[in-house]
């Protein structure tokens, strides 16, 4: 969560220390708050998962279109890896 989270608190200082100009800052504010309130429904189902937060491959590949087509290649061919 930290590499999501990070960068867009980095642009604040970064605008601040490249332009020095307010209104830049503000808009790096503004972008923070719109990125953190749809980053809530993310958090929500993180913390629901309660002790049994394991993330697998097979949830990350789910999450793209290719990763979703390698898993269909792999389902046909038999190669899944069960646990």
């Amino acid at each position: 969560m930290l590499t999501f989270v990070l960068p867009m608190l980095l642009l604040i200082p970064w605008f601040w220390y490249r332009t020095g100009n307010t209104a830049y800052v503000l808009f790096a504010l503004a972008l923070n708050a719109g990125y953190f309130i749809t980053y809530i429904a993310d958090v929500r189902q993180y913390l629901a998962m309660g002790k049994d937060r394991m993330i697998t491959e097979r949830m990350v590949m789910e999450q793209m279109p290719m990763g979703r087509g390698m898993l269909k290649m792999l389902d046909k061919l038999g190669l899944k890896k069960e646990r």
